[in-house]
């Protein structure tokens, strides 16, 4: 539940809720930035939002952006967009 409210926020946030879908579960390895997973680092896909072009793969080490193909091009770009923790020390 907690995560179909947070696929929806980042939705309306990223501006997909109209033209993009949350994938469920089930099917992420069905999709193009399953390919891109880190799985020998432990990496995790939470949630993934699909537009007509673009994949937006939510992880636990941070966001995949698969870009979509344009005019000239079949290429898919992929951006990474790693979390950093930074420790206090106290």
């Amino acid at each position: 539940m907690a995560g179909n409210l947070f696929g929806k926020m980042a939705a309306d946030t990223l501006g997909l809720s109209d033209i993009g879908k949350i994938i469920s579960p089930k099917d992420f390895d069905k999709v193009d930035g399953d390919d891109y997973i880190m799985n020998e680092d432990g990496e995790k896909i939470y949630f993934v939002i699909k537009s007509k072009s673009d994949e937006y793969v939510f992880t636990n080490r941070g966001l995949l952006h698969v870009d979509g193909d344009s005019a000239v091009s079949k290429k898919r770009v992929v951006k990474r967009h790693d979390f950093y923790y930074d420790r206090l020390s106290i």
